[in-house]
């Protein structure tokens, strides 16, 4: 999976993860319980919605495949060519109840943990391709933090099988926080990412030297990088770096329709 990529699933992530209003639960199956009813809840009322963020805006609506409604989204990142936007607006089916489903059977419930100051509790999963079809080979373990009282998510980690000649497995973490409501739709404004390359010294010390030729290419070419990538190259440096990249909410349109041209035409059986 590669970098461009893992910004790239973001919103398909935080699609399947809405979360349930509060319940008591004990196990994976009663959190996947509540996480149910509020995706079958918001399936009611929201038929299409429009998340613009300061990377990407992402759109999704309403489909039915194989007998079973759930949304469909695709991926604009912001500034890039064309190009490399034909290559984010793939439509992607975040498969719903039956994701879920998958998740209910193959995470296990690990108790409770604080995060962020709130409790959460933990469900892990050690084959994260069996839950989600867009992760590689290379993803080990995910876990997932729902928060106790919302059953929101508010946070994911995602364990990568070791690089050659690293030190220790890479982990994307990623926090979830401001929820604010829209029209029946609860989303989190604030998502911020934080890559642990588990590098090793040598490893690390290519990389300084990587990001020194950057700073040294002739401007000219930094700027033809920047046009073709778009913020994404500031984005690329920081993860390089291990710095925190933040996805910020600008704006949330429900019901309002998706422009023409988003979804290439799919089969639906609604």
């Amino acid at each position: 999976m590669t970098r461009f990529s893992r910004v790239l699933v973001v919103p398909l992530l935080l699609s399947a993860l809405l979360a349930a209003p509060p319940l008591a639960a004990q196990s994976a199956q009663s959190v996947v319980d509540e996480m149910k009813a509020r995706h079958e809840a918001q399936l009611e009322t929201v038929d299409n919605y429009v998340v613009e963020t300061n990377l990407y805006t992402a759109y999704h609506r309403k489909v039915t495949r194989n007998g079973q409604t759930t949304y469909e989204t695709a991926t604009r990142m912001s500034g890039q060519s064309e190009t490399l936007n034909a290559l984010g607006t793939t439509p992607t089916t975040t498969s719903g109840v039956a994701y879920l489903d998958r998740l209910a059977t193959h995470a296990t419930y690990d108790g409770t943990e604080s995060v962020n100051g709130t409790e959460s509790h933990v469900l892990r999963i050690n084959d994260p391709a069996a839950v989600y079809d867009e992760m590689t080979g290379d993803i080990e373990e995910m876990m997932y933090y729902v928060n106790a009282d919302t059953y929101a998510p508010s946070r994911m980690v995602v364990t990568m099988a070791p690089q050659s000649g690293g030190d220790q497995s890479p982990t994307m973490t990623i926090d979830y926080t401001d929820y604010r409501t829209v029209d029946g739709l609860t989303l989190p404004y604030v998502m911020e990412m934080v890559m642990d390359l588990g590098m090793s010294e040598d490893q690390r010390r290519q990389l300084q030297q990587l990001q020194e030729k950057l700073e040294q290419m002739p401007e000219q070419q930094r700027e033809q990088m920047k046009r073709v990538m778009g913020k994404q190259f500031e984005q690329m440096q920081k993860m390089m770096a291990g710095e925190p990249t933040t996805v910020e909410v600008q704006s949330v349109r429900v019901n309002v329709g998706i422009p023409e041209g988003i979804f290439a035409e799919t089969n639906s059986d609604s």
